[in-house]
């Protein structure tokens, strides 16, 4: 397997460029509007009860999932929305560096 980790002077994406995933979510929800959008979906899922069997499964798999710890202790979890951060906490990229 080819070193994927970057090398001096190769900064990587530059800022601001969209990821490939960013770029097929963007392709997906523009056929989701060609295809009828809600309305599309919805007509879909009521044309066969296979339809709506495969809507729900698709629902399932974009819930969130129920996360379990076992702990001793107090567990305290902050969510932080993304962009900003608690007073005197660093970014992401001032923790890391």
């Amino acid at each position: 397997m080819a070193d994927t980790k970057f090398k001096p002077g190769n900064p990587g994406r530059p800022k601001g460029a969209a990821n490939r995933f960013t770029k097929l979510r963007d392709e997906m929800l523009e056929a989701f509007d060609r295809l009828g959008g809600v309305d599309g979906l919805v007509e879909w899922a009521r044309k066969d009860s296979d339809n709506q069997g495969a809507f729900y499964a698709m629902i399932a798999r974009m819930l969130p999932r129920p996360i379990e710890v076992a702990s001793e202790g107090r567990l305290e979890i902050i969510i932080v929305p993304q962009g900003t951060r608690p007073p005197g906490e660093p970014s992401c990229s001032e923790a890391t560096e």
